[in-house]
């Protein structure tokens, strides 16, 4: 069993130094207007929750990924497999991460691409 044990070990360890590094840059924005009631109705939280899972979706489609790659300057674009979104629960806060073997281009696109 020991000997079981230390061998997978071993091989997890050397599987995972073959592995290339991902490197992750992350940014969160505001979809739509601030809200500018002191008391939103229901309405209004729900449109904006509902435009930011709109925008969550429409971020990862490839004439958006192309078209920030371009204004950017890019020498790349982009594709829904390296790029990810995630909503935060109960807001109108879309996070755009991206994920490279390059640290460099992980982090261009999120960090300058306003989305409005």
């Amino acid at each position: 069993m020991v000997a079981c044990t230390v061998v997978a070990a071993g091989l997890s360890y050397v599987a995972t130094l073959g592995m290339p590094r991902t490197y992750q840059a992350t940014t969160t924005v505001m979809v739509g207007q601030a809200l500018q009631q002191a008391n939103p109705s229901g309405g209004d939280l729900y449109m904006s929750q509902q435009l930011a899972q709109t925008y969550a979706q429409m971020v990862l489609r490839q004439p958006i990924l192309g078209g920030a790659a371009e204004a950017l300057g890019l020498e790349y674009t982009p594709t829904a497999d390296t790029v990810f979104t995630r909503l935060v629960p109960d807001t109108q806060l879309l996070e755009i991460s991206v994920h490279d073997t390059i640290p460099e281009r992980a982090r261009r696109l999120p960090m300058k691409s306003p989305i409005s």
